[in-house]
């Protein structure tokens, strides 16, 4: 927890110093005479969750959004928001660069320029980068629903996959999401599955299948991930559900020859679901064990969970000092991380955050819909200070060097 950390500080130090990740320290055996330059960020590379994550064998990673948005002033007029996302992070993945309703906005009309840029960039920077995602439903535009059908299915996500494949760079990706948020726990019709236009048109979960075996044709050597949400905190009935059909899907489209290599377990927390470690631990025991799955946390932020006229029961964002925010949300995210990062370090072995700085969230209005002001999701604040979540993501990071 949050406030145990100084009870562990001495062996956090130790671990840094193991590491090779304490500013001055003597060399290690085996780290030479290497000197980290505290100068490159206003934390210094010592106090970076990068390198933390490194040291633990973790790839630490920002989602890019578009440029409009990451062209922001940086700290202190020094660069932008794209400067200093490159400052604290190795590995990137595209907001919606490659979103359904972005790459394919009409039919047979592809827009790769977003998704073209997000790879320069990434190439420019020296970043490792992920790909997300080759089938979203949720955000498939206005002609899925109109022109796909029972007879075209395969042939309209044949070229949509083949187009996506062909984006100069794509194939230097270290992994790819090809489908995301295809269950939802109410859906009980259906085994949870959502009837969207993929599936009415296939008559069932077929397109699933169909859809990693069409990637895995196209991305031969790249790890293939299935993403969702609402998998992290299962605290309620709506919740437990849902991990059951997610499970049950995997296990059947994995049975029916879905080359499926990992699960990508989004990460998005809310104050108002609490949390369950057990819950949580045996569902990442199923997927790594049950299942053979690798397991990466792709989208990590923290919010109320407030939905105007939806989600009420819980306090606004405004109800909160931006102390006892910034609190409760580390004290999650610490909490989530030390279940979920011990079986991310043995798989998948990549983290990533939806974002860096409040300054640029997802999560407020204009950006999502019906969500109130004032949320403070990520990890550094407004003026990019690092807040108690960027210390409990780090603090969970270092807990695992210490156990190795």
């Amino acid at each position: 927890m949050v406030q145990n950390r100084n009870r562990r500080q001495f062996l956090k130090t130790a671990a840094l110093a193991s590491a090779g990740l304490v500013l001055g320290s003597a060399p290690m055996p085996g780290f030479g005479n290497i000197r980290l330059d505290d100068s490159a960020s206003p934390l210094g590379e010592q106090k970076k969750i990068a390198a933390a994550a490194r040291a633990a064998g973790i790839t630490f990673g920002v989602a890019i959004q578009s440029d409009r948005r990451i062209s922001k002033p940086g700290p202190e007029g020094k660069g932008t928001l794209a400067d200093f996302i490159r400052e604290n992070s190795e590995l990137y993945v595209p907001g919606i660069a490659f979103l359904p309703e972005h790459f394919q906005p009409k039919e047979g009309y592809f827009n790769v320029g977003m998704a073209s840029a997000f790879i320069k960039r990434a190439k420019a920077d020296k970043k490792q980068f992920r790909i997300h995602s080759m089938l979203y439903p949720g955000h498939d535009p206005a002609w899925v629903y109109q022109a796909v059908n029972r007879d075209n299915w395969r042939e309209k996500m044949d070229l949509h996959f083949e187009v996506m494949a062909a984006v100069p760079g794509i194939h230097d990706c270290v992994n790819l999401d090809v489908v995301n948020e295809l269950m939802e726990a109410n859906q009980k019709d259906t085994d949870g599955y959502r009837p969207n236009a993929w599936y009415k048109a296939a008559g069932g979960p077929e397109y699933v299948t169909y859809a990693f075996k069409k990637a895995r044709s196209l991305f031969k050597d790249k790890p293939l991930y299935w993403c969702h949400d609402h998998t992290e905190q299962i605290t309620d009935g709506y919740h437990v559900r849902q991990v059951s059909y997610v499970l049950a899907a995997l296990e059947r489209a994995l049975e029916d020859g879905a080359p499926i290599d990992g699960y990508n377990m989004q990460g998005h927390l809310q104050f108002r679901l609490g949390f369950d470690e057990k819950r949580l631990r045996d569902f990442l025991t199923d997927l790594t064990k049950n299942l053979g799955l690798k397991v990466i946390i792709g989208e990590l932020d923290c919010r109320t969970g407030y939905i105007i006229d939806r989600q009420t029961d819980t306090r606004l964002p405004q109800d909160y000092s931006a102390e006892e925010y910034d609190s409760k949300a580390a004290d999650l995210v610490e909490r989530f991380l030390n279940v979920s990062l011990p079986f991310v370090k043995d798989t998948g072995k990549q983290l990533l955050t939806w974002g860096i700085a409040d300054v640029d969230n997802s999560w407020e209005p204009g950006t999502a819909q019906n969500i109130p002001i004032n949320e403070r999701p990520l990890l550094f604040d407004y003026s990019f200070r690092p807040k108690p979540m960027h210390e409990a993501i780090r603090t969970s990071l270092l807990e695992l060097i210490e156990g190795q």
